[in-house]
C-alpha cells in the first residue's frame, strides 16, 4: 500500500519541476540579449547610481534570480576596474519584464 502513494507522490513532484522548467524557459525568450544591450546601452547614457568610468563590462548572462534584488530571469552584466584592482565590481540585473537594477559587488 504504501508503494503507489510513494510512486504517486514522485510523480507528482516530477511533472511540477518539469512544467515550473517549461514556464521559465518559456519567460526566458520573452527578451533577447541583442534587445538587453540596447536598452543597457541607453541606460548607461543616461543617469546612473554608480559611475562606470574607468570600468569594463566582463561578462553578460542570463540568470534566474531568486530573490536579490527580485525573483525572475534577468540578464545580468558584470563591470570591472581596468588594470586589475580588486573591489568596486558593479552589475545590472536587466529582467525580462524590463526592470533594471544597478548593485555593487565588494568594497
Amino acid at each position: 500500500m504504501k508503494k503507489p502513494i510513494f510512486v504517486f507522490i514522485v510523480t507528482m513532484i516530477a511533472l511540477h519541476s518539469l512544467s515550473f522548467g517549461m514556464e521559465q524557459g518559456f519567460l526566458a525568450e520573452k527578451m533577447s540579449l541583442f534587445e538587453s544591450t540596447q536598452v543597457i546601452h541607453k541606460f548607461l547614457s543616461g543617469k546612473t547610481k554608480n559611475n562606470y568610468t574607468g570600468k569594463y563590462l566582463t561578462r553578460v548572462s542570463l540568470e534566474f534570480c531568486e530573490s536579490h534584488p527580485k525573483k525572475g530571469f534577468a540578464y545580468v552584466y558584470f563591470f570591472n576596474n581596468q588594470g586589475g584592482r580588486m573591489g568596486g565590481e558593479l552589475t545590472i540585473h536587466h529582467f525580462i519584464d524590463g526592470e533594471i537594477f544597478e548593485d555593487g559587488v565588494g568594497p
